[in-house]
C-alpha cells in the first residue's frame, strides 16, 4: 500500500529545513467516497516512535523520489 505524504516543515535561523510533522494518507479500503484513511507523526528520538517516525520520513522520500524522477527525467522527453 502505498501514502500520499504531506510534510510540515519549519525553516530555522541557520538556513535548515526541520521537520514538525508528517500526514500519511491512504485511500479508504471500502470506497473513494468515505474519503482518505490519514494519520499525522511526530518526531520521536527513541524506542517505537522512532522507528515510525523513520517510516513515515522514508514514504516522503520516496514519494519526493518518485516525482523528481518523473518530472525531470521522463517528463522532459514530451
Amino acid at each position: 500500500m502505498g501514502y500520499a505524504t504531506r510534510t510540515f516543515i519549519f525553516l530555522q535561523n541557520d538556513g535548515t529545513l526541520k521537520p514538525l510533522a508528517i500526514e500519511l494518507s491512504s485511500p479508504h479500503p471500502k470506497a473513494d467516497r468515505f474519503g482518505p484513511i490519514s494519520e499525522i507523526y511526530l518526531p520521536a528520538s527513541e524506542g517505537v516512535d522512532f522507528a515510525i517516525w523513520l517510516l513515515a520520513k522514508t514514504y516522503v522520500i520516496v514519494n519526493d523520489s518518485c516525482y523528481h524522477q518523473l518530472i525531470s527525467h521522463w517528463y522532459e522527453f514530451y
